[in-house]
């Protein structure tokens, strides 16, 4: 006997063999009732969910195992298996997207891909495309890397705002708008950073890296009342993902944020920013930061007040130099 019996809503067909076995499984029970060809299409699909969350959660346990561990398991993965890993990444994505669907933070759309984080691809791109654009100017601040007017040909150029702050080079990936800025914004509130955002830090370290060498990264601290609020420093994560790159290690010891100052609001300028921060931070283990070059880490740099600040302390304290990496720059100095 043959039969199919068709689901409309699940658009899905139950061949007569199943029902037969699903009817003697019935008649072995002894109660009379025949299931429903949709109960065995829901217990189906109910069991292929499960094991599709399994294998989110598991995957999700063993990437907190390897931070935990300090390895790089999946970089390994990658490089050796290089077709399997796009065929997983591939799947997981899928999965995610049918599962728990994300919009767009900037323009709406869905998110196709894990690596994205909370903007989608075209989105993405835009970012992309623009710093694509400052880079191929090459005619940047030589100190803190904002794009400079096309008048001037000399090799070595300053814009001129940034000659009396502490630093000796400041870089950041990008500028604060469209997915970087929705992607900071997530940072702040959920400690995980886009393999979008690795990438653009990658490269952002290594062209410090080539400016001038660096001996270890401190990350810019909150005060404890803040971290206490906030459960985790955004910084911190940031300079643990480039710690990952770089081979440095990251010091949370040497330097603390003493003064618990109000937060820096939209439209102050650089000298109410610079006022605010007088004394905020201490150097409390010198030791650690005396004759070294920093790399100081932040999410985002508007008029350079903090990373002034932080530098100075530092250099106060013994250190031979600071250079500052931020993850954006204020639109406000890009004029593209």
């Amino acid at each position: 006997m043959v039969i199919f019996i068709t689901a409309t809503r699940s658009k899905t067909i139950v061949t007569g063999t199943e029902l037969d076995l699903a009817i003697r499984q019935t008649s072995a029970r002894g109660d009379g009732a025949i299931p429903s060809p949709l109960g065995v299409l829901g217990r189906r699909k109910a069991a292929l969910k499960q094991l599709l969350v399994g294998m989110l959660i598991f995957d999700s346990v063993f990437r907190l195992w390897q931070f935990a561990m300090g390895i790089t398991l999946e970089s390994i993965y990658r490089l050796r298996f290089p077709r399997l890993s796009a065929v997983s990444s591939s799947f997981r994505d899928a999965t995610l997207a049918m599962l728990f669907p994300v919009e767009c933070r900037v323009c709406g759309a869905m998110v196709e891909s894990l690596r994205d984080g909370v903007a989608c691809s075209d989105c993405w791109q835009q970012v992309e495309q623009k710093i694509e654009r400052i880079r191929a100017g090459k005619n940047l601040c030589v100190k803190c890397g904002i794009p400079l007017s096309p008048t001037s040909h000399q090799d070595e150029r300053r814009c001129g705002r940034c000659d009396d702050l502490a630093f000796s080079f400041a870089r950041a990936c990008g500028v604060y708008e469209g997915a970087l800025r929705e992607s900071v914004l997530r940072l702040k509130r959920h400690p995980k950073v886009s393999a979008r955002l690795r990438e653009l830090l990658k490269y952002a370290v290594d062209e410090l890296q080539e400016k001038q060498a660096n001996n270890s990264i401190i990350p810019v601290p909150l005060h404890f009342d803040r971290l206490k609020e906030r459960t985790f420093n955004q910084a911190e994560i940031i300079a643990n993902e480039l710690a990952a790159f770089t081979g440095l290690h990251v010091d949370t010891a040497s330097l603390i944020r003493a003064e618990h100052t109000e937060k820096h609001r939209a439209g102050m300028g650089a000298r109410e920013r610079a006022r605010s921060l007088e004394k905020a931070f201490q150097v409390r283990a010198p030791r650690l930061v005396e004759n070294k070059s920093i790399l100081l880490v932040d999410d985002v740099m508007t008029t350079g007040s903090t990373a002034n600040e932080i530098a100075q302390t530092l250099l106060n304290g013994g250190a031979q130099s600071v250079n500052v990496l931020t993850l954006a720059r204020a639109a406000s100095e890009f004029i593209l």
